[in-house]
């Protein structure tokens, strides 16, 4: 049986988030407690991507291809309104190292947030 990596895609009730861990414990608790009440209330949006071998369930933490659909999806937000940046609040210098190798900087007000300008054509 071969494993399929299946695109981003919006979280459901039909994932099973039970056994998901990521390696952050708060962000392991956050998906299985608060994720999918902010998904159905409108609060927040959580994208998966999905290691499949048949059970249709099996959660993937892959940050580099996930990291690229949250910016993709930014931009194309970012040409109908007016968000110029994204932001992340960082865990620990792990995390901001990870999000500095793909351009991010670090906030001036906040050692802890790092921002990344969407040039969408604008100068």
């Amino acid at each position: 049986m071969s494993l399929q990596l299946n695109a981003p895609q919006p979280l459901a009730t039909t994932h099973i988030l039970d056994q998901f861990e990521c390696g952050e414990d708060v962000l392991d608790e956050w998906l299985k407690r608060r994720a999918m009440v902010n998904q159905v209330s409108g609060a927040s949006r959580t994208f998966l991507r999905l290691l499949c071998h048949g059970c249709g369930g099996c959660l993937a933490p892959d940050g580099n291809q996930l990291l690229q659909d949250a910016i993709n999806r930014a931009v194309v937000v970012s040409q109908n309104v007016g968000v110029r940046a994204l932001l992340v609040h960082v865990l620990h210098d792990r995390a901001k190292a990870f999000y500095e190798h793909y351009g991010f900087q670090l906030s001036p007000l906040q050692s802890m947030t790092l921002m990344l300008r969407l040039n969408i054509g604008k100068s």
